[in-house]
């Protein structure tokens, strides 16, 4: 990031009231540059209760903040007084809803309240989302796909295509053939499922590691600062950086209550002790896509898209709510956001604040020697071998 987009965005994000904010936005960036920026705390958003977070019967639907008190500075847009935004609203189910979508649709055994289901399907459909599997895609992609898992796969893809059709009646859902163009993506997302597994996923394998390490950390009793113990070995053994990673591990450490839910499951060893670990990672990472998608579906486009999800889980509330994005920047070069915490209202250590700073382009340089799936594999051995001596 160049020094004046930094001095910028610092600058904007310590107003103290939106005018500020855009007159500094206005001073800094015109339509040459190409830099979004999303406000995501202001009063004077005129944003309407549609795009708030929801609940139905359980259901969560929600992204990674509060989308109603928005502002949006465009350098593509900047000193426009009259411009009205075009928003859409992009939701990403979690793979426990799209098999209760496949079960409804294929009038198959479904062990949940039918007409509360029901509910909320009319719900986001009344709202007008539009609908995406990627994430749900990337997270099966990290298990095996025997032949059975394949043929259910095919199902659940078909059946959500059924549903994102407009014509698609939730209270009398009709199994259909779906148009061939239709069956054409269904076969383009089934593949991908193949190219995803094939690729190495660098940003949930170095989550792994950096959850079995922080795993590994709280039990050790021995270590007295373990926010420090896991900052240095995510700086020095991972070459990554992860504040809103570390901020949730520093609460996880101290068994905090806003996030109990998240790592009940891993305040110890059990029986399935790494398993439970990796499941949290994909809990942590499905916050992470929605940042990813952000800026993705809103580089270069002059409509703005917003990223929600939908799960059943109340980890995911607890980890969308603990430390919401109160800025999130999108620029040629890449994205970052900034949150309602940062690393120095969890680290006070100098030495390890200035390699944060000093050392990113090391690190950047080095990653691409770090062979995270053998790092994961070393600390799930451990773990296990940790577990086995426990439960002997």
């Amino acid at each position: 990031m160049d020094e004046r987009l930094y001095k910028t965005i610092q600058s904007i994000y310590y107003s103290e009231n939106t005018i500020e904010k855009v007159k500094i936005f206005n001073g800094a960036f015109n339509h040459l540059d190409n830099i979004k920026v999303f406000l995501f705390d202001e009063k004077r958003s005129n944003i309407s209760e549609e795009f708030k977070n929801m609940e139905v019967n359980g259901y969560q639907i929600f992204g990674p903040t509060d989308y109603t008190k928005m502002w949006v500075l465009d350098s593509k847009h900047a000193n426009e007084h009259d411009r009205v935004l075009k928003i859409s609203k992009t939701l990403n189910f979690d793979l426990n809803i799209l098999t209760y979508l496949n079960k409804y649709i294929n009038n198959l055994n479904l062990n949940i309240n039918i007409p509360e289901f029901v509910e909320y399907l009319e719900c986001i459909k009344k709202h007008k989302f539009n609908y995406n599997m990627s994430t749900a895609l990337m997270e099966r992609s990290s298990t095996s796909l025997d032949e059975d898992a394949q043929k259910i796969w095919g199902e659940i893809i078909e059946s959500f295509l059924q549903f994102a059709d407009n014509d698609f009646n939730v209270s009398q859902p009709v199994k259909i053939r779906l148009p061939e163009n239709e069956y054409k993506r269904a076969q383009e997302i089934f593949d991908s499922l193949f190219k995803l597994k094939q690729q190495s996923i660098i940003q949930y394998q170095a989550l792994c590691c950096f959850l079995l390490k922080a795993f590994l950390i709280k039990q050790d009793k021995s270590i007295k600062n373990k926010t420090e113990s896991l900052l240095q070995y995510s700086l020095d053994n991972l070459n990554v950086y992860l504040e809103l990673e570390t901020y949730l591990m520093s609460l996880y450490f101290e068994s905090n209550k806003a996030i109990k839910k998240t790592f009940e499951k891993i305040e110890g060893y059990s029986k399935n002790t790494v398993e439970r670990i990796l499941n949290t990672a994909w809990d942590i990472a499905h916050v992470r896509f929605m940042e990813s998608a952000l800026e993705i579906d809103n580089k270069n486009k002059d409509e703005i898209y917003l990223s929600y999800f939908s799960s059943r889980d109340n980890a995911f509330t607890e980890l969308e709510r603990v430390n919401p994005i109160k800025m999130f920047v999108v620029y040629d070069h890449g994205s970052f956001s900034i949150r309602e915490k940062g690393i120095t209202d969890i680290c006070t250590n100098e030495v390890l604040l200035d390699k944060i700073q000093k050392e990113a382009q090391k690190r950047k340089e080095n990653i691409s020697r770090v062979n995270f799936a053998e790092e994961k594999q070393k600390l799930e051995t451990q773990i296990n071998r940790n577990q086995d001596q426990k439960f002997q």
